[in-house]
């Protein structure tokens, strides 16, 4: 049983605020799940290493449990830990997740579950309103970590970083301080994940390098972990009621009439979609999942499939707009073709932006499995469609079809 999944299984989704809970729970060495300050100092160690931030990395150290030490120092007993601490903000009030102190360090972490709730600007207000609390009580002197803890990005080729989160980090921060960026879910382009970090530390009681845990808490950190990997979603039931008796499906020219609130299942999302229905007007004789509430990346909301499925059995007369973009659903050649087709209605997200762009070879954009897209610009280092579409020309890089066939 996986008490996560359990509890998120009802009408509303699992609130951040009862995952930031267990996570300072996690974090404070003076909890009952006798891992003391292994999860803190694990953090600190893969942080500090990762980001080549040396003080870091040799702070960690000193949280590491020994049998021999300072008799009258307990290097744990200074760790305090504190949930949804208020900052001012104008005439009211932020708050920050999670606030760690121990020692010299003042250990700041936004935690995201769903990539729905990122909010631009939010960690440098945060960082800015703890300084403010901090110079109240007189602890100017202290250096502080900010640590944007974030849901990863899925589609049909794995895990991928967010392009809006990586761009959260760029805060302007007092000298030594610092801000790092820690995914929930391990992806191939960002190796600080805290999944990773987890089951590091099941592992080590594996080989026997900690002492082992007990079994209620090993059985908990293993279900955080697939609660993780499954997007922080709860069990799949089936809720669809037609005449008396449930359904989990319906055809795709039924979906493409109805004006109930659904969600559409379709293998590999939207990129599934553009492959299933391109320029094929007998997919509208298909039967695709359905169910009142979102279970994963592969469901769509049934406007967005509505107007996805419209456009891509008919990309010549049907227009693509009413979809609310957002994530990394395509790679090249069906991010072509969206972008062709959407023109300037949408924005694409890379690093290094549109120059960036034009440097990459003809080869490393046809290969390319992650694009982020968006409906708005978030910063500078994003570019329309027709931008993109015009790059991509120059170098010779036209798609005709969704699977880059000619």
């Amino acid at each position: 049983m996986n008490i996560f999944r359990v509890l998120a299984s009802g009408r509303q989704p699992m609130r951040e605020e009862y995952i930031s809970a267990f996570l300072a729970y996690l974090l404070s060495p003076k909890m009952d799940h006798g891992l003391g300050a292994m999860v803190l100092a694990t953090l600190l160690r893969e942080i500090g290493q990762h980001a080549k931030i040396p003080e870091i990395t040799a702070f960690a150290a000193t949280l590491d449990p020994r049998l021999r030490d300072n008799l009258f120092e307990d290097a744990t007993a200074g760790i305090t830990v504190e949930l949804e601490l208020p900052y001012p903000v104008g005439n009211s009030y932020g708050a920050i997740d999670i606030v760690v102190h121990c020692g010299d360090w003042f250990i700041a972490i936004e935690n995201k579950i769903l990539g729905t709730s990122l909010t631009v600007g939010q960690l440098a207000a945060q960082y800015q309103g703890l300084r403010q609390v901090l110079a109240k009580q007189n602890l100017t002197t202290h250096k502080v970590l900010m640590i944007y803890l974030v849901p990863a990005v899925r589609s049909e080729a794995g895990w991928s970083l967010s392009q809006a989160s990586t761009e959260e980090l760029n805060i302007k921060l007092d000298a030594g301080d610092h801000a790092a960026l820690v995914t929930w879910q391990p992806t191939n382009e960002h190796s600080l994940a805290f999944v990773e970090i987890v089951r590091a530390i099941l592992g080590r009681e594996g080989r026997g390098e900690i002492a082992p845990l007990s079994t209620e808490i090993r059985h908990t950190l293993l279900a955080l972990i697939d609660f993780a990997l499954g997007e922080f979603r709860g069990y799949p039931y089936a809720r669809a009621i037609v005449n008396g008796a449930e359904t989990t499906a319906q055809s795709v020219a039924s979906l493409l009439q109805s004006e109930e609130v659904l969600y559409v299942g379709v293998q590999y999302g939207m990129a599934g979609v553009m492959r299933q229905a391109w320029r094929k007007p007998g997919f509208a004789n298909e039967r695709l999942s359905t169910a009142t509430t979102s279970n994963g990346w592969q469901y769509l909301p049934l406007k967005e499939f509505q107007a996805l499925a419209r456009w891509a059995m008919d990309p010549d007369n049907q227009p693509l707009n009413g979809i609310a973009w957002t994530g990394k659903p395509f790679w090249s050649p069906q991010m072509y073709l969206v972008a062709k087709a959407a023109g300037d209605g949408i924005w694409v997200g890379m690093r290094g932006g549109l120059e960036a762009l034009k440097a990459m070879s003809a080869e490393e954009i046809r290969d390319r499995k992650f694009w982020e897209i968006s409906d708005q610009r978030r910063t500078g280092q994003w570019f329309t469609g027709s931008e993109f579409c015009a790059v991509l020309e120059a170098k010779g890089l036209v798609f005709v079809n969704p699977d880059g066939t000619p």
